[in-house]
């Protein structure tokens, strides 16, 4: 009984005279590219070693191992550091010059067979930019002239989603070198603001902000921002105007151009001559239609409502007076009495109004809108704009605005599907 004591009085000496150590699914990015490991990275006394092959290299450097000494090499063009397995001192050279030394406060180890490294210290030497993302378990890794990008959206949605996809694949085909960290504000404004100081103390070069809250949250960082999907950038404090942002903001509305409305009507009504503009009195936004339409040729009447009991009564008012019908908002009764009233209904609501009855929805491409403010923040990082505030806000082009039809309501009408989607 004795001697079974001692082991296990042993054994419990020999485990705590171990260092704390512990792998906790650490992930590692350079550039950001993930990196796979056949000996995952690990946290020892607070500091994360990774295995210094995979990473190093993924760096672009070269990695020597001298098995004699236990010395580790890594070389990136003139520059040379030098470490030992269970050594804290390293040295760079320059040039082949002494050019600097440091201390590890976590030694180089050898565990599975793989040397682990402190990453932090060794991916410094080097000019390297690292981050630790505790609430993701991440080592992020990027070189010091990789332009950092923070995206901040209020909510998953799909038309946030989609924007977001957009802006990261404009600036990832410009070619520039970046890293974007990507960050949702679970539709709350107060995490939003939170996630905008984070982006500002990790010194990001610039913030997309997907929403008008988002916008508002980034807008003071100091940061430059390019926002997407504000409807009225104005109204809400974002810029001081759509012409000259001024400071360091500029993005893309949440609206597409109006002359995508004349020229939808002209197919889905050849020989159109007059459109009804239907809309809640209450929330008149129905001058950009009105101006496209015109400059096209087209006369408008306006038709406004204040009660939602109204609409049908407005829209029977139509008949023989127009030969199409543009509104903002559309419910089942409405589209049924634009049916009932044989007047071809279009709604710049894209798919709900289209689900509604509606014959066509128009509505803004959200993947395109993403690009084209992603296209925008590259002209500022790229250096072709001297400040994002000297860029006026744009829209939408009216060739990217998305057409959806309503086969059904189209089929009643005799209106040619093919030729309003212009195939």
């Amino acid at each position: 009984m004795k001697k079974t004591l001692a082991l296990i009085l042993a054994a419990l000496l020999a485990f705590a005279a171990l260092p704390a150590l512990a792998e906790e699914n650490v992930t590692v990015t350079v550039n950001g590219e993930a990196v796979y490991f056949d000996q995952p990275p690990i946290i020892l006394d607070g500091r994360t070693l990774v295995p210094i092959r995979a990473v190093f290299e993924a760096m672009g450097c070269q990695v020597g191992y001298d098995g004699a000494s236990q010395q580790v090499s890594i070389a990136n063009g003139d520059e040379l550091v030098v470490c030992r397995i269970g050594d804290a001192n390293y040295e760079k050279y320059t040039g082949g010059a002494l050019t600097a030394n440091g201390v590890f406060d976590v030694v180089p180890q050898v565990i599975n067979d793989r040397t682990l490294v402190p990453v932090r210290a060794l991916s410094e030497a080097f000019g390297c930019d690292v981050e630790w993302k505790g609430d993701t378990q991440t080592v992020v890794i990027n070189d010091a002239d990789t332009v950092k990008i923070g995206v901040l959206k209020l909510v998953e949605h799909d038309a946030l989603d989609a924007a977001e996809r957009g802006f990261a694949d404009a600036v990832k085909d410009s070619g520039l070198k970046v890293y974007i960290e990507e960050r949702c504000g679970a539709g709350n404004a107060e995490n939003c603001l939170n996630i905008a100081n984070d982006f500002a103390a990790d010194g990001k070069d610039l913030i997309f902000a997907v929403s008008s809250p988002a916008a508002i949250a980034a807008k003071d960082k100091g940061i430059p921002m390019v926002f997407g999907l504000s409807t009225d950038p104005v109204a809400a404090g974002i810029v001081a105007s759509e012409a000259a942002p001024g400071g360091k903001v500029t993005g893309v509305k949440d609206v597409f151009d109006a002359a995508r409305i004349s020229d939808v009507i002209r197919r889905a009504v050849p020989g159109v001559q007059t459109v009804a503009l239907v809309y809640n009195a209450e929330a008149p936004v129905m001058d950009a239609a009105e101006a496209a339409l015109n400059a096209a040729g087209i006369n408008t009447v306006r038709k406004p409502y204040t009660d939602a009991a109204q609409i049908a009564e407005t829209v029977s008012s139509c008949a023989g007076q127009v030969q199409a019908i543009y509104t903002d908002a559309v419910w089942d009764d409405f589209a049924q009495a634009a049916l009932a009233a044989k007047l071809p209904l279009i709604c710049g609501y894209g798919q709900d109004a289209v689900e509604n009855g509606a014959l066509i929805g128009l509505s803004v491409n959200y993947y395109a809108l993403g690009y084209q403010a992603g296209r925008m923040a590259v002209r500022y990082l790229g250096g072709e704009a001297a400040s994002l505030g000297d860029m006026p806000v744009e829209i939408q082009p009216a060739g990217e605005a998305e057409i959806t039809v309503n086969y059904e309501t189209a089929k009643a009408l005799g209106v040619d599907v093919r030729a309003v989607l212009g195939e």
